[in-house]
């Protein structure tokens, strides 16, 4: 699946400072990436209304779950940012703000979108 995808470049998760926020998803052990990307698909719109980009992580490879396209992106890097948790939300700044764990459903992505709402630039974004 993954050598169908484009591939796109970035220098690392301070290339999308200031731009997206990002929710980082440890894929390499789930059992259902086909699931949890299907289910993310879902909510493409409120995942774009929230300059949200996910990036799913494997020990080979990462990707945007919403377009498929490869990121080219540092593997060791990601896994260091996620501490062994199974997926964290980066705000736009680049810090880390929450840890989110991933069932058979996958990821509650509006609990995500709740705590992204909550955010004091989410919130200024939507007074706009």
């Amino acid at each position: 699946m993954l050598s169908a995808m484009t591939c796109a470049r970035a220098d690392g998760l301070n290339s999308f400072a200031w731009e997206y926020r990002i929710l980082l998803i440890d894929a390499s052990d789930s059992k259902s990436n086909t699931a949890l990307v299907s289910s993310l698909r879902v909510h493409k719109k409120g995942i774009e209304d929230r300059k949200l980009k996910v990036i799913l992580y494997t020990s080979s490879a990462a990707s945007d779950a919403i377009s498929g396209a490869l990121i080219e992106l540092d593997l060791v890097e990601l896994k260091r940012r996620l501490e062994n948790k199974q997926s964290i939300l980066i705000g736009l700044d680049g810090g880390t703000k929450s840890f989110y764990d991933i069932d058979a459903s996958g990821i509650d992505i509006k609990q995500v979108f709740a705590d992204i709402d909550g955010m004091p630039m989410r919130r200024a974004e939507l007074k706009r």
